[in-house]
């Protein structure tokens, strides 16, 4: 990965100009080992044609919901600020990053060059890659330790921000819900395939992990209705016997 020509520049300049601002970030392109090229856009439409803005905190945390937005090789960060919180979590070694950006968010605001920053080169010698790649589950379980682990001990009094904490209990539920429709089309598929349910199949789920899934998913979708109470919504039923479902104490875990 590397940053392209005027990024630094551009990013310093921002912060020169914005005091506030903790950390930059931008677009980015990802080049793939077959020479292809792919846009990343974190915010999308929601830049609009400015060249560059500045969020609160709370407005990151809001475009970011349970997800990391930030394309690390364009992200550059106050030396004081970063020596002040710290760097990545060791024990988050495939989420710590996105847990640091919601650090570092509670405590300065953020800033965003809406032009291309840096690039991402992806193989499959990447981590990421590797470990994102078919593992759905862990990917949602590491999603979920950061942003418990910013919710209870980093986030401050951004993390005790109802809006804050409704907005990531939503963005895990969402992400649960896409997790779990992916999970059970993965069976129908195989059972389609081979005339029978599969306990292991290459690049596929195993049994128990298919199962963990639908419960972590509809403990994210409970977790969202119980934090957000303002949005009706019946507890989600389980797939096959159409029960509500249950959790047994410490299993997961939310802060509400």
């Amino acid at each position: 990965d590397y940053i392209l020509p005027q990024a630094l520049s551009r990013a310093c300049r921002l912060m020169a100009d914005a005091p506030e601002v903790g950390f930059v970030f931008g677009n980015a392109i990802t080049r793939h080992s077959d020479g292809t090229e792919e846009q990343v856009r974190p915010l999308g439409r929601k830049a609009g044609t400015a060249k560059s803005l500045v969020m609160t905190g709370a407005e990151f945390v809001k475009v970011s919901g349970g997800s990391n937005i930030v394309p690390t090789p364009t992200a550059v960060v106050r030396t004081k600020l970063q020596k002040r919180l710290g760097g990545y979590r060791l024990e988050l070694p495939h989420s710590g990053d996105m847990e640091m950006w919601l650090r570092l968010a509670s405590h300065a605001q953020v800033g965003f060059i809406n032009e291309d920053q840096g690039v991402y080169r992806r193989h499959d010698a990447n981590m990421s890659l590797a470990y994102s790649a078919g593992h759905m589950l862990a990917d949602l379980k590491e999603r979920h330790k950061a942003i418990m682990a910013f919710l209870t001990e980093a986030g401050g009094t951004l993390a005790a921000d109802p809006a804050v904490r409704s907005t990531l209990s939503e963005g895990l539920a969402r992400l649960g819900l896409r997790a779990r429709r992916m999970s059970r089309n993965s069976q129908v598929m195989a059972v389609g395939q081979t005339g029978k349910q599969t306990v292991d199949r290459p690049g596929g789920m195993a049994g128990h992990e298919f199962g963990e899934v639908e419960l972590l998913a509809s403990f994210l979708i409970v977790r969202w209705h119980q934090v957000d109470r303002s949005i009706p919504r019946p507890l989600p039923r389980h797939h096959k016997c159409g029960r509500a479902c249950g959790f047994r104490q410490g299993v997961y875990s939310f802060v509400g």
